[in-house]
This record gives C-alpha cells, sequence and structure tokens, in this order.
C-alpha cells in the first residue's frame, strides 16, 4: 500500500534529520582525533553559521553589538564540542542547542557593549577566554599589553574592548575607589549589606566588603594583592568575591 503524502514527507524529514546528524558525528570525530584545532573547528562552525545567525537575530539585546554576540553563541557552540559525548546517545545538535542557551547571559552581562566597532568586538569571546587563561598562570589579572601580546592583537584594539566590557556595577570599581559607585542607592544596598552582613553575603564575602570600605572595624584595603595576603587566599579568590560581591549589590539595587 503506497504511503500518504504526509507520510512521505516525515519519512523524507527523518532522513535528513539523520543525515545531518551523520555529517556532524562526522565533522566532530575529524576535530576530536585531529587534535581539537581552530583549523578543524572550521567545518563545523560553518555548517552552523545560518543558525548562528538566526540565533543572533533571535536572542541579541537591542543595545549588543550583532558580532559580539556571534562570537559568545560561538564560544559557547566550541564548549559543547569539548563537552559532546556520542557514547550517550545524544545527537551533536541537540547536545549543542543545549548548551548555547549561556549566551543569552551575555546581554545582560554586557549591555553597553553595542557602541564597540564590529571589527574589534569580534574579539569578546577570545579576550575573556585569555583573560581566564592568563589569571589562573599569572596568579592576577592580565594587562591589556599581555593580553594583546598573547592573543597577537593590537594592544589599542584589546583596550578598547576591555574598557567597554563593563556591567552598571563591574567589580573593578572596587579595585581603586570603591565609592565610585554610580547612585545613592547603589550605596544605600552596600551600607545594608554591613549592617545585617548575614542577609547577604557570605563570611569570606563580608570580609572583603569590609576591608574595601573600611568598615566594621577592618583595615581599608582595596588592593588585590594585599587584600589576598590579609586573608589567606589567591588573588584570582578575591576577584571572583568582589565579582559575586558586585553582582549581589546590583541584585539588590
Amino acid at each position: 500500500m503506497p504511503k500518504n503524502p504526509a507520510e512521505e514527507f516525515l519519512g523524507l524529514k527523518d532522513k535528513e534529520a539523520s543525515k545531518k546528524a551523520s555529517d556532524d558525528l562526522e565533522l566532530w570525530h575529524a576535530w576530536n582525533t585531529g587534535g581539537q584545532t581552530a583549523e578543524l573547528m572550521q567545518p563545523l562552525i560553518k555548517k552552523y553559521e545560518p543558525l548562528f545567525k538566526r540565533k543572533t537575530q533571535e536572542w541579541k539585546a537591542p543595545a549588543v553589538a550583532p558580532a559580539a554576540f556571534a562570537a559568545e553563541l560561538k564560544r559557547h557552540f566550541i564548549d559543547a564540542a569539548k563537552t559532546f559525548d556520542p557514547g550517550r546517545g545524544v545527537a551533536f545538535n541537540t547536545h549543542m542547542q543545549y548548551r548555547i542557551q549561556k549566551a543569552k547571559r551575555f546581554n545582560a552581562k554586557y549591555q553597553n557593549v553595542g557602541y564597540i566597532p564590529e571589527g574589534q568586538a569580534e574579539h569578546i569571546g577570545d579576550i575573556q577566554a585569555a583573560q581566564n587563561e592568563l589569571t589562573e598562570q599569572f596568579g592576577r589579572a592580565p594587562t591589556a599589553a599581555e593580553l594583546a601580546e598573547h592573543l597577537e592583537l593590537p594592544e589599542h584594539k584589546v583596550t578598547t574592548v576591555l574598557k567597554a566590557l563593563r556591567n552598571d556595577i563591574p567589580s573593578s570599581k572596587f579595585e581603586s575607589d570603591p565609592f565610585e559607585f554610580g547612585t545613592s542607592r547603589e550605596m544605600d544596598v552596600i551600607r545594608q549589606m554591613q549592617r545585617r552582613p548575614e542577609d547577604y553575603l557570605t563570611s569570606e564575602e563580608a570580609k572583603v566588603l569590609n576591608h574595601v570600605f573600611g568598615t566594621n572595624g577592618h583595615k581599608k584595603i582595596t588592593d588585590t594583592t594585599t587584600l589576598a595576603s590579609t586573608l589567606g587566599v589567591s588573588m584570582p579568590k578575591i576577584s571572583r568575591l568582589k565579582t559575586s560581591i558586585a553582582a549581589k549589590i546590583k541584585k539588590h539595587i
């Protein structure tokens, strides 16, 4: 008995999906067994370029540069490739679609990034990855010059992007003058945190906040290196604590 048109259509779609999954697996295996090089990743990225464009249109906030958001999508795409396990019986496309959802966080985190020129915005993902890598390597945040050398980019280009990558309340404000917060509401939240830290902060965060502002009997210390030495922890941990505190301040504004 011949199939009806609907059955034939569904059968064709199943074959197309199977062919796409097979192609994905072949490209992924080539990349995975070939040393996971950027060159071998390009065929996979090229295949999914239409998806990147579509998701950029669907998810990107108006103020965020398209190239910046596309770079973030590709960063999570590559992370998906690194964590993909064909032995689990899940298609690469399914695994990847779940992982790239994380790119949506980029809108909230870098809502002021929209004015970065397209030629510079495309480097955001690489700069972020290099910052994490070099921070672990050096035990401190890398300078723009060190990032530029690591990425083989002009220093002025790295500097421009770094200046633009800021939250409404970036943790970097803790690095120099902690009183540079923009509104009285921000300072009200900080004072409330200092009065009742147990309602807002971990014990480690409370110590950092008190040292940064020199409150509750703590010596004022804003320098990350000195603060790390005083509290007996690493500089990367101090940076993470400052970032966490800034996020909590922003949350309660």
